[in-house]
């Protein structure tokens, strides 16, 4: 049960790159978050829920193989999640782009070490990037 204490607050959502490593399929991974937005809902309708998008990945440090040639499902979810937005009432933010190395689909080294998670230097674009819809 949701806790009561979230009536009236905001919740920002990032989630899903670990049902890719393990092999969901892009259907499960939406259905999931989806159950998720109308439990929160259900349970405090009052609170403004933020849906970012997963994060690009870097193949290029070949660390976790689970992951790697998965951007395709990676955009596609993020897809069906700013569709979904309308439909389900709650904010999408759009994060991929901000970390991507320009032109690519591609996260960009200068925020990752392992291509996969963030460095200090991408989660200062994340910051730069939700703070204008919390303000």
């Amino acid at each position: 049960e949701m806790q009561r204490s979230l009536v009236g607050s905001e919740m920002c959502i990032e989630t899903g790159i670990n049902d890719i490593a393990h092999h969901l399929s892009t259907d499960s991974i939406v259905k999931n978050i989806t159950q998720i937005i109308r439990k929160i809902k259900k349970e405090t309708p009052s609170t403004q829920l933020y849906i970012q998008s997963l994060l690009p990945t870097n193949d290029s440090f070949e660390r976790f193989k689970t992951i790697v040639g998965k951007t395709p499902q990676i955009i596609e979810i993020n897809q069906q999640l700013e569709e979904l937005a309308p439909i389900e009432k709650y904010t999408y933010i759009d994060l991929f782009p901000h970390l991507t190395t320009p032109g690519t689909t591609v996260l960009d080294p200068q925020y990752t070490n392992d291509g996969l998670h963030l460095l200090g230097d991408g989660y200062l674009v994340w910051k730069d990037v939700l703070l204008p819809y919390l303000q």
